[in-house]
């Protein structure tokens, strides 16, 4: 169980790992981690427990708590060893860029391999189970979505304002519908990837 009585020196105390405009990640004592900031996803915590019990070879950080006050929220997970992918991948040989791009693929697939109940609504596994659109500015939808027609009609919704209603309908006829649905990583990028040396 996490105890910080005094959170704001133990944060001053902390190594930032990433920083950007609107969350940080601070490395605590000991192997903890903290990512803080005004919109995270409330169901983190939920969605790392569902992913460890369902593909328990995924080596993914163990949540340890969330905090939330009136205008932050403070997210407590284990610490993944290593370093960044993007900080080591310009020194590493070919050999050793292959054997992390088929280590990557494996746990993709893994997670892909996650099956979708139909009935259940995409989007966040936790309560109100609300799906996102990060694309150009981060907008929720206003009530869950449980199919593929549903998610792309929200995605044209509210355009920006020079946008036309008939472009908006032209760009909605080119969605296809009928997608397999899978389980995957929201941001799959070389900062969010760890990798140890052997």
């Amino acid at each position: 169980m996490l105890c910080f009585p005094n959170l704001p020196q133990v944060l001053a105390n902390g190594k930032v790992l990433w920083e950007g405009q609107s969350r940080t990640v601070i490395q605590l004592e000991g192997e903890v981690v903290v990512k803080i900031g005004h919109d995270l996803d409330h169901g983190e915590d939920a969605l790392l427990s569902f992913i460890a019990e369902e593909t328990p070879d995924v080596p993914i950080p163990k949540p340890l708590g969330t905090i939330v006050t009136k205008d932050m929220t403070y997210q407590f997970m284990t610490a993944i060893p290593g370093v960044t992918l993007d900080e080591c991948w310009p020194r590493l040989s070919m050999d050793q860029k292959a054997s992390i791009c088929s280590q990557l693929n494996h746990m993709m697939s893994t997670l892909r391999r996650v099956p979708y109940v139909p009935s259940h609504p995409l989007g966040s596994i936790s309560t109100p189970h609300l799906c996102a659109d990060n694309r150009m500015r981060k907008r929720q939808c206003p009530h869950p979505l449980f199919t593929e027609s549903e998610f792309n009609d929200f995605l044209v919704s509210r355009p920006f304002r020079r946008v036309s209603p008939g472009y908006a309908r032209w760009i909605r006829s080119l969605l296809r519908n009928d997608h397999r649905i899978v389980l995957t990583h929201g941001d799959f990028h070389p900062r969010n990837i760890m990798v140890v040396a052997e």
